[in-house]
């Protein structure tokens, strides 16, 4: 069984949705600091706080480093469980049945299916037509690689999560949006890992209610001009993403 941990942004205290793993968290409490915190780091951004939780385990030794923000639950629908089931036993089968999967197919990089966003495709102005999203999602394979990845629920396996080749997070564009951090991920990650970001289908996550603060930046109109930052800083004149729906086999 792989060896894993979770590294959870929060307001304060370790969410009731993921105290099935809470011994296997490390916490980042941003608005209030609690017995649970291991980082407080008040009045940051979301990038910031990714940056703090990849710094504070750099000397840790895990198969498998989950980045996970706060506000979300597993689906139930898709675990065949009996009628009356609580949110908290869906939650805890959730996370077993994630760990299981990691432990199957091993992807440098594995998300669980969060609500519709690989089944929707995007239109970002400052972005070519091959970059943009391009809604692959094809429930009827257990695993497929995907092109964009939500970064709500991310695993990174040891090896790519300390390369230094997809984290840290940038943070030159917060000023503009949040977003853009995660942007610049999706495209590291397609350069150095295509076709090798790996969607769980039979797990999904669903957000609640939002948590976010009103300083939350968010657009994409930064996009562009991180796109172009990519390619010069890469000296590539082009990058090629994922781009067909395609059934992915365990390593």
């Amino acid at each position: 069984m792989k060896k894993i941990l979770y590294l959870v942004q929060a307001k304060a205290e370790i969410p009731l949705a993921y105290l099935s793993i809470r011994k296997k968290i490390v916490l980042l409490s941003y608005l209030q600091k609690t017995a649970q915190t291991d980082i407080f780091l008040p009045n940051s951004t979301w990038t910031e706080g990714r940056n703090a939780l990849f710094n504070y385990v750099q000397k840790t030794d895990y198969d498998y480093y989950v980045f996970l923000d706060e506000d979300l639950e597993f689906e139930p629908s898709i675990f065949n469980l009996e009628a009356g089931c609580t949110q908290s036993l869906i939650n805890e089968i959730g996370f077993k049945q994630f760990e299981d999967f990691l432990d199957v197919y091993a992807a440098p990089i594995t998300t669980p299916r969060q609500w519709h966003y690989n089944r929707t495709s995007t239109q970002i102005a400052g972005i070519p037509l091959h970059i943009q999203r391009k809604a692959l999602e094809n429930e009827s394979y257990e695993a497929q690689p995907v092109d964009w990845f939500d970064a709500a629920f991310n695993a990174y396996r040891k090896d790519v999560f300390f390369s230094n080749l997809i984290l840290p997070y940038s943070t030159e564009f917060d000023v503009v949006s949040w977003w853009t951090s995660q942007f610049i991920v999706i495209l590291k990650s397609n350069y150095h890992f295509k076709d090798h970001i790996i969607q769980a289908n039979r797990i999904a996550v669903k957000n609640l209610e939002s948590t976010t603060n009103a300083r939350y930046r968010r657009g994409e109109a930064s996009f562009g001009d991180a796109y172009k930052k990519f390619l010069s800083e890469h000296s590539i004149d082009d990058l090629h993403m994922t781009s067909e729906a395609k059934l992915y086999l365990p390593m």
